[in-house]
């Protein structure tokens, strides 16, 4: 299973797109951006515990513990200005 391995061994030859769905990367974005998990879930129309689990699964195919590490892997691919 692929998702077992961080994202550092697939970064150089796959796009973001590829590797998360839609909404994960809706929720990168807005990661990104400092925007705190409820308000992502109200921005989404989604519940908390759902954010929640969209950036642990964010988190775990990045090879990553923390949301500033999310950011900066999406500031370093140009997923946010």
């Amino acid at each position: 299973d692929l998702t077992s391995f961080p994202l550092i061994f697939f970064e150089s030859i796959m796009p973001p797109e590829d590797l998360f769905t839609r909404r994960e990367l809706q929720v990168i974005k807005l990661i990104a951006k400092g925007r705190k998990y409820k308000d992502i879930a109200a921005h989404l129309g989604l519940g908390y515990e759902t954010i929640k689990t969209y950036a642990a699964r964010i988190r775990k195919k990045l090879g990553v513990s923390s949301k500033v590490e999310v950011a900066l892997w999406a500031q370093k691919e140009g997923l946010v200005k």
